[in-house]
């Protein structure tokens, strides 16, 4: 078994009926109050498909109400995603998002299932990150949520949280920086030259953390 996907078997042991279907019994657990990181992932033996018209994605009434328009990039085609959900077969988590700040676990969850709605007065877009996951077929039933709060990393998995607090020097929270790591070790376990990588974090950029997180990994146990 690959490395990351060892580690987020540990720290994500998934409610599996934490589903978008059920979303809003689950996310009012008071463990959500806290900040924190959470992952969308596939459940065990679930197959992957691409919506059969990239126009209508399968995501919140509000989002697929609105013009995909900006939505969408020149890598979002049927070709492109088939390819990446063939290079991601043996990945089951999709998407690694944090929660820091004023923004609890139930917060950035709730605008992660409302991709594209203007709250208030606020029309911008508030979590376009994963945006792909909206295009997989039935993602209100195969995909599960699943978070971590920053207590429960500071008390489980004290080695990953004492290296995230070392290198908390750009004034981000600790919780990013685990969240960075994370994401390192999957791209070093999933990437290839040739394959898109990843999934749902597409546009993530992992810049000055990434050095530092190499040799930590390579002398964790897992």
């Amino acid at each position: 078994m690959k490395k990351f996907k060892k580690l987020m078997k540990k720290m994500f042991s998934s409610n599996e009926n934490f589903t978008f279907e059920n979303f809003d019994k689950y996310i009012k657990d008071q463990r959500t109050n806290e900040i924190g990181i959470y992952v969308i992932k596939k459940k065990t033996n679930a197959v992957l498909e691409i919506v059969d018209d990239l126009n209508v994605p399968e995501g919140p009434v509000s989002y697929m109400n609105k013009p995909l328009g900006k939505f969408k990039n020149k890598l979002d085609t049927k070709e492109v995603f088939a390819d990446i959900i063939s290079n991601n077969v043996d990945d089951e988590f999709l998407y690694i998002g944090v929660a820091s700040g004023k923004d609890t676990i139930n917060k950035r969850l709730t605008l992660y299932r409302n991709f594209g709605k203007a709250i208030g007065k606020n029309t911008k877009i508030r979590h376009s990150g994963g945006k792909r996951i909206w295009f997989i077929k039935n993602n209100k039933n195969i995909l599960l949520i699943d978070y971590i709060t920053e207590s429960e990393i500071k008390r489980n998995f004290r080695q990953i949280w004492n290296k995230a607090s070392q290198l908390n020097k750009n004034n981000k929270s600790i919780v990013e920086n685990i969240e960075a790591g994370l994401i390192y070790l999957h791209k070093s376990d999933y990437s290839t030259a040739k394959k898109p990588y990843p999934f749902a974090n597409e546009q993530k950029e992992i810049k000055k953390s990434e050095a530092d997180w190499v040799e930590f990994w390579e002398s964790y146990k897992f």
